[in-house]
């Protein structure tokens, strides 16, 4: 089911895409997807994909090429392990990040470790004319990598964005949360920006500029989109327990243009 407010949607897990790796060894639910996946939410600006995959121990995404787009995953839980046609071949951990800009081309596969592995999965558009004429590169980074802020009960992990030492041509800002039981995270959101939101663990009420009191549950994507010129602040109130939202800022329109559609 997707609802639409205002200035928020949300979209439960009926209204995400699913698939499937290795004979169903992976899954995943497309958070934000591509045309062809059966997700209700499509790109935000140069974001276009957005998987929550989950993988058995020693399972594989296959060999398979990339072309032009900056790819990363974000590891939940387990450990990941990168391969690709360059040789290299790296395990990250829970916490941490791989990140690819793929340049005029590189093929890679994806391993679960020896215990089950969640990962996020997303996809940037950067300017593609400039960056397939790049040599594709490969960078991760383990969890101590990215600086962490607390306070009144919410703790905040920058994946990217300001302090990150993850460096792309696609400006955004990715914030890893925790908030205590019954305490609020607030975002000012500034103009042409959005703001994807995931509930990865517990639930609360989301509220953006006049609109109050919308519930999010385990699995939920918040989408606000942020056009005008007033000052938009948005607050998610956890419920009486602890929640854990991972959060994306994104330019709704960047000063190249975009294919991929």
């Amino acid at each position: 089911m997707q609802t639409i407010y205002p200035s928020i949607q949300i979209f439960d897990r009926t209204a995400q895409g699913l698939g499937s790796f290795d004979l169903g060894k992976i899954t995943e639910y497309k958070v934000i997807g591509m045309p062809h996946d059966g997700a209700k939410q499509k790109r935000i600006g140069p974001l276009f994909y957005w998987a929550w995959a989950s993988g058995k121990p020693h399972s594989i995404i296959a060999l398979h090429p990339h072309r032009g787009f900056e790819i990363f995953s974000y590891i939940l839980q387990g450990t990941l392990i990168h391969r690709d046609t360059w040789g290299i071949q790296c395990p990250v951990h829970a916490g941490g990040i791989q990140v690819m800009q793929t340049g005029y081309g590189v093929s890679h596969e994806e391993v679960i470790g020896d215990e089950k592995t969640e990962f996020f999965q997303i996809w940037l558009e950067p300017n593609l004319q400039e960056a397939m004429r790049r040599s594709p590169t490969y960078q991760d980074y383990g969890s101590e990598a990215f600086p962490i802020f607390e306070a009144s009960g919410v703790r905040q992990k920058q994946i990217i964005g300001t302090g990150s030492p993850v460096q792309l041509d696609v400006p955004i800002s990715m914030l890893d949360i925790q908030i205590e039981a019954g305490a609020t995270f607030a975002y000012k959101l500034s103009t042409n920006q959005g703001l994807a939101a995931l509930a990865i663990e517990g639930s609360g009420i989301w509220n953006a500029s006049q609109v109050n009191g919308y519930q999010a549950k385990l699995g939920d994507l918040a989408v606000v989109k942020k056009l005008d010129e007033q000052e938009s602040i948005v607050q998610f109130t956890s419920d009486d327990q602890s929640t854990r939202l991972v959060l994306l800022e994104i330019p709704l329109s960047v000063n190249y243009p975009l294919y991929f559609r």
